[in-house]
């Protein structure tokens, strides 16, 4: 049975590298399985340069920085990472969880989802290469202004970068939106330079939820960081960093209850399957708040109820 973990965390965003490190500082056999080749989620795949207000000792770090810190101060627990493996299903028998990979499984006897918020992205664009998204109004970067000409442009994000791709796409197209998941002042960079231009506008704290359409893009929604107020959005055309398209689909594959496009979680951070917990962005419960703060007070809570349940359930569990 030794290579059955305490815990085993899927998903590396700062969530989940917390409760990694939380967990291992108790003592708890954890592993970590992330999809992608790298730690940190948002905090270093969106815009690793935006300040922070919202985590306390570190107003002055920008998301990146709090990344790197997270990942150093766990190295000496000595943590198990798994990347590049995608989970297609959890599986149980009796009390043990059997975690299923697009390589592999891996056996628990405790699981915390910590996988972020991501999107509800269509059955038919989940299928196409990055190549095809563009065809169909998903664009990484404006290559030429005429893929834009006329249209209506949602931009994701609030980096200089993606400012950057508003003001060039707002030379030829009928309206830019900026979505920006946090308040920040993303024109504050071109105080002084230039003007914004009147077919540009930013909408604030919000994040992406869902991509529309049947066989091209139609809209978007998007729900409010703090309240989780939806809104639905026309578009033609969505242009966002590599490595933002999160499918929020992968949460049907943990066979747990979902609120609100969101896992639905008790106040111990326990979901509806005995045994699989989960915290951060992905959970939905009323008065969420989708903050760094909040995620880590999170994850220090399911922690503490995971070592709870471990202990009821296996009485011989560190006596």
């Amino acid at each position: 049975m030794s290579d059955i973990h305490d815990l085993i965390i899927i998903g590396g965003g700062s969530v989940g590298i917390y409760a990694n490190q939380y967990a291992l500082k108790k003592g708890l056999k954890a592993k970590l399985i992330e999809k992608s080749d790298s730690l940190g989620g948002k905090l270093t795949n969106l815009d690793p340069q935006i300040p922070l207000s919202d985590v306390p000792g570190a107003d002055r770090w920008t998301a990146g920085q709090l990344a790197e810190t997270l990942i150093s101060q766990t190295k000496k627990y000595h943590p198990e990472y798994i990347f590049k493996e995608h989970v297609t299903g959890i599986a149980q028998k009796e009390f043990i969880f059997t975690i299923e990979t697009d390589k592999g499984k891996h056996l628990a006897r405790s699981v915390l989802l910590t996988t972020g918020r991501g999107i509800f992205i269509p059955e038919f664009l989940a299928k196409l290469s990055d190549e095809e998204k563009c065809k169909v109004g998903i664009l990484c970067e404006i290559k030429d202004d005429r893929e834009v000409l006329g249209k209506k442009v949602v931009v994701v994000g609030g980096s200089q970068e993606t400012s950057g791709w508003a003001l060039q796409a707002a030379r030829s197209a009928k309206s830019v939106l900026i979505i920006n998941w946090r308040f920040i002042k993303s024109y504050g960079w071109l105080e002084g330079n230039l003007s914004v231009p009147p077919n540009m506008d930013i909408l604030e704290p919000y994040g992406l939820l869902e991509l529309l359409g049947d066989e091209k893009v139609t809209g978007i929604k998007v729900f409010h960081v703090t309240t989780s107020e939806e809104k639905t959005i026309d578009t033609d055309i969505i242009i966002m960093a590599r490595g933002y398209l999160a499918n929020l689909n992968d949460l049907k594959n943990f066979g747990v209850e979902l609120e609100k496009n969101g896992i639905k979680v008790t106040e111990d951070m326990h979901t509806s399957r005995p045994g699989i917990f989960s915290a951060g962005d992905c959970v939905y419960y009323p008065g969420k708040e989708r903050t760094v703060k909040m995620g880590s007070r999170e994850a220090a809570k399911a922690i503490d109820s995971i070592e709870k349940y471990l202990k009821s359930v296996w009485a011989s569990f560190r006596n």
